[in-house]
């Protein structure tokens, strides 16, 4: 019975894996793009308003 739970398959259990290592790098990526996208911009804006 136990050997029926998806889990315990190992191909299963490895394609979950491997796709939570590729939805954490996706987020991470995310992140990354959005922190470095956000320092250009509050950058930008700072120098604008220090120029007036």
């Amino acid at each position: 019975m136990i050997q029926n739970i998806a889990l315990y398959n190992s191909n299963v259990t490895i394609i979950m894996v491997v796709v939570f290592i590729l939805v954490c790098l996706v987020l991470v990526g995310f992140l990354v793009k959005s922190m470095s996208g956000g320092d250009t911009t509050n950058s930008d804006s700072h120098t604008d308003i220090n120029e007036e």
